[in-house]
């Protein structure tokens, strides 16, 4: 007979057990919906998740919600003590502005109290022989605050409501309102809430009536209904158990984590192929764009002539406009499309440096300038000078002389331009392998950040994905 005792002790507490142990991954899922409004500040959770983040079921307090004018009736008939000698709480309760919540709580003795933790709240403290029996607070929500009291906010685990179709998101418990049976019985949840409590109200004032009251308590289904009504809301494991599953149906109905996790990892793939592609066609843009475009710039605006009259500042404006011109392509603006397409910060994008021009003008200068002061000294001015001594000396014509002299001009404006040519064909080769270089820097960078990006985002769906499922898994 021990065993038997032991063994009926012990498989409720295991049940119990079981149930229990589901909280921690509840109040780890809470921690994964918590998030900064940016309007208020304020942190939000997903409706009804922090109901769940109990540490344990049988010391939560159960909230109830009656929503709706139509269950006032019924609300006023349930709490209402008929063999209490003080009917003064009785008729102040009755009085109340039902247009707004008001949060009952049972107490021993009656008090109000407006301030609840919920605006507009009025908190009344009655003591109800069924709200004791019942062990719960009740928060009947009126129908000029149905709208702006949220169903996340009023932090009821289920709700007493008129039967409506389709059924309730929330756990609900519904009833039928009717109103006069005409002498039929009701039965189940059907109730006639507006008999009972007229038939109560007066039983409780006048005691002559206890025949017509245990009458109407069966007419009206009424304490068929309480009862009911109070053994559901004793049943907490019960309770939790249906608002588990309801806050888990709303949180894959409303909540597109797995389908984001789903998408990210099946974009990994194309999202480095769009990169690779980039690169690509990035390097034929090379090839096809940027070489005719350096040519025809050097060509307009850094001829020998134009070469001659620029100062070294002018020079590094016009060679810094050429190393732009490959910063205005439409490579560049792919690139950018991508880092807003995955939604990765960026800065100014760029295939060369801004400062490379800058960086090289003082080497092509003098280098340039090392050019014609040497042609001028070594070529240039010797001519010049034989072509003065001979035309001074009477010993050559000076048709001759002046033949000399634009020959030494000549030649040395071409050693100069081939010179220059040579300077400026290389400093082009350069630019078009900084942007060879620049095309791989950006592409590695892209991939680089994309790769932690995709990492950061992977790992905050994964784990509550995981999640997700593991409670999911529990409820079946």
């Amino acid at each position: 007979m021990r065993k038997d005792v032991f063994g009926c002790f012990v498989k409720p507490l295991s049940r119990y057990w079981r149930f229990q142990r589901g909280y921690g991954r509840w109040d780890e899922l809470a921690t994964k919906y918590h998030y900064e409004s940016p309007k208020s500040g304020n942190r939000i959770v997903s409706a009804k998740l922090p109901l769940l983040t109990v540490p344990s079921v049988q010391e939560a307090q159960i909230r109830c919600g009656f929503r709706g004018a139509e269950v006032s009736k019924l609300l006023d008939t349930l709490l209402m003590d008929v063999y209490s000698p003080d009917k003064s709480w009785i008729e102040q309760f009755l009085q109340r502005d039902r247009s707004k919540s008001n949060l009952v709580r049972y107490a021993e003795e009656f008090r109000v109290d407006s301030v609840s933790g919920l605006d507009d709240v009025v908190t009344y403290y009655l003591p109800s022989p069924w709200l004791a029996e019942a062990g719960c607070e009740i928060l009947e929500i009126g129908d000029g605050s149905a709208d702006s009291l949220d169903q996340g906010a009023d932090r009821c685990h289920l709700y007493v409501g008129k039967q409506t179709y389709p059924e309730p998101v929330w756990p609900s418990f519904p009833v039928v309102l009717r109103t006069g049976a005409n002498g039929s019985a009701l039965h189940g949840n059907d109730v006639d809430p507006f008999t009972a409590f007229d038939v109560t109200l007066q039983f409780s004032k006048d005691k002559t009536l206890v025949s017509k009251y245990l009458a109407c308590l069966d007419s009206s289904n009424i304490l068929n209904l309480s009862t009911k009504l109070k053994a559901r809301l004793q049943e907490k494991e019960q309770i939790f158990r249906d608002l588990e599953r309801a806050v888990l149906s709303e949180i894959f109905r409303t909540d597109d984590s797995l389908d984001k996790y789903r998408k990210l990892v099946a974009s990994k793939k194309a999202v480095n192929d769009t990169i690779e592609d980039w690169s690509r066609k990035a390097h034929e843009e090379l090839q096809t764009d940027i070489e005719p475009l350096l040519s025809d710039f050097s060509s307009k605006q850094l001829s020998l002539w134009k070469v001659y009259t620029y100062t070294e500042s002018k020079l590094s404006l016009k060679l810094n406009e050429l190393c732009n011109i490959s910063n205005d392509l439409q490579m560049v603006q792919n690139l950018s499309h991508i880092y807003g397409s995955l939604n990765i910060p960026q800065r100014r994008l760029s295939i060369i440096d801004p400062d490379y021009a800058r960086s090289k003008v003082p080497v092509l200068h003098r280098n340039i300038n090392k050019v014609v002061y040497t042609n001028f000294l070594q070529l240039q001015f010797p001519l010049i000078v034989v072509s003065v001594a001979g035309y001074v000396t009477e010993l050559c014509t000076p048709y001759s002389m002046g033949a000399l002299t634009s020959l030494g001009v000549v030649l040395g404006l071409k050693r100069v331009k081939d010179s220059w040519y040579s300077i400026l064909s290389q400093f082009k080769s350069e630019i078009r392998e900084e942007c060879r270089i620049g095309i791989e820097q950006n592409k590695q960078l892209l991939l680089h950040n994309w790769h932690i990006t995709y990492a950061q985002r992977r790992a905050e769906l994964e784990d509550k994905v995981e999640l997700l499922e593991k409670i999911a898994a529990e409820q079946k």
